[in-house]
């Protein structure tokens, strides 16, 4: 058809309500492209800006240099039922998890996975167990000072104790 009729083709490609849509196709087409790659972006170097005064969405140094002495893949798994004590459980993984890619977190309710708390000696709900494969270690408290000893504990072998000052 293009060889036959090449001069009508071109006659419609010439005309500006033709130019006028193909310019609108081919403009959405790199919006589109452009919103694709953000994405992506966005998704492969996830970054999270606390913007409070205080700073309560975001790790203190010390705790963000502990986290990047991770060197091990480790799993900080919460044994909890109560969707509220999830959600905690989660913000404050996922504080680690953004310091620390080797980190991840898994919530397990103990009542339908009972042999997973048999394995780590679960006797009580709102436990939260650090394990890096080769050792386990658990705490019942839900905070970033609890969860920052654990991590200095595992990461270099021997108990210390971490004081949070805030002035």
């Amino acid at each position: 058809y293009l060889v036959f009729h090449g001069k009508e083709v071109l006659a419609f490609f010439k005309r500006s309500r033709t130019q006028s849509g193909l310019n609108a196709v081919l403009f959405t087409v790199i919006v589109l492209a452009v919103l694709g790659v953000l994405n992506y972006l966005a998704v492969v170097h996830n970054r999270r800006f606390d913007m409070t005064g205080q700073k309560i969405f975001t790790l203190t140094q010390q705790s963000r240099n502990v986290c990047r002495s991770v060197k091990s893949p480790l799993t900080l798994y919460a044994f909890a039922e109560e969707p509220g004590i999830i959600r905690s459980f989660r913000d404050l993984a996922q504080k680690y998890e953004t310091e620390n890619r080797k980190i991840r977190d898994e919530v397990i309710n103990p009542l339908e996975k009972p042999e997973k708390a048999e394995t780590y000696k679960i006797t009580e709900m709102n436990t939260y167990v650090f394990d890096d494969g080769k050792k386990h270690r658990q705490t019942r408290d839900l905070s970033e000072e609890a969860f920052t000893k654990i991590l200095l504990e595992m990461t270099s072998g021997k108990a210390k104790k971490v004081y949070f000052l805030q002035g």
